[in-house]
């Protein structure tokens, strides 16, 4: 997650099942997530469910490396629903451990595979 504006918020969701997508609610996780502007926030989709020391949100599924998809939604203050972004990506299951793919550059459209994984900086192609 990357963004232009400071965000407080925790009407944000996450899902790897677009026909569900508040599967995974950020509330749960922080009581109040802030990003600082221009800033990112970690979420690994990972099945943890979990914050470590170093303040990821780990969610309550797991991406599927045979491919699938996932999104992100948001519920805005009328308790209207709808997605900010979501993607579908391919079999992934002969793909070398730890591949990254991502937009470059951040917050363009379409997603590359990346050089590196790149947490909490601009993604590198």
């Amino acid at each position: 997650l990357s963004n232009k504006d400071r965000v407080i918020d925790t009407n944000f969701y996450f899902t790897d099942t677009l026909g569900f997508p508040e599967k995974f609610h950020v509330k749960t996780m922080l009581k109040q997530p802030i990003v600082p502007a221009r800033g990112y926030l970690v979420i690994w989709c990972d099945n943890n469910d979990t914050i470590p020391n170093n303040n990821d949100i780990h969610t309550n599924f797991s991406l599927s490396s045979s491919g699938g998809s996932v999104g992100m939604s948001y519920r805005n203050s009328g308790g209207d629903l709808f997605y900010i972004d979501s993607t579908s990506y391919g079999d992934y299951s002969t793909a070398p451990k730890g591949i990254s793919i991502g937009r470059f550059p951040d917050g363009t459209t379409g997603f590359k595979q990346l050089l590196d994984r790149t947490p909490n900086k601009p993604n590198l192609y």
